[in-house]
């Protein structure tokens, strides 16, 4: 029975050898992040992009997401981003998403262009929840001439709208 202890010994080796080549397989191998890798050449749909995407719901979400793209969730809403406001609501085209706790985020800079929504959107969204992909900034980028703008959080290079429900 002499063998008996040389076996168990050879046996706690081998389990220090097989444990010290995965700690340094392990170690060699790419951190995972939080999305799937694609495979070679494969481009994620914009629907499975969307599922990987953090979701901002209200304004505790905004500063923690900053500069990320983003699936925004609320009202879709018309603004009236005049500075002196008459009894007279005027809208636009400007557009923001309100949150569920009622902070507004605006779709694009004000003084952007593409701030400016077509009345077919405005029609199709307006009052609705939806959900919007775009890059969030909690304070609205400076205009790159010095003009008026509104500083609120906003979404530039929005990708798409669609609605979360179909509300009657």
């Amino acid at each position: 029975m002499w063998w008996y202890g040389k076996i168990k010994i050879l046996i706690l080796r081998w389990k220090k050898i097989i444990k010290a080549l995965v700690a340094r397989c392990t170690s060699m191998m790419p951190k995972r992040s939080g999305t799937p890798l694609p495979i070679s050449g494969a481009v994620p749909s914009p629907s499975v992009e969307k599922q990987y995407l953090p979701r901002v719901l209200s304004q505790k979400d905004i500063a923690p997401h900053n500069g990320l793209k983003v699936t925004v969730i609320g009202t879709y809403r018309q603004i009236d981003i005049r500075y002196k406001q008459q009894s007279k609501t005027e809208y636009s085209g400007y557009v923001g998403i309100a949150l569920s706790d009622g902070q507004i985020v605006m779709l694009e800079p004000s003084w952007s262009a593409a701030a400016l929504r077509s009345n077919e959107e405005v029609l199709l969204f307006n009052g609705k929840l939806v959900s919007v992909i775009g890059i969030l900034h909690a304070e609205a980028p400076p205009p790159e001439e010095p003009s008026a703008a509104l500083v609120t959080p906003c979404l530039r290079g929005v990708q798409s709208i669609e609605c979360v429900l179909d509300q009657k």
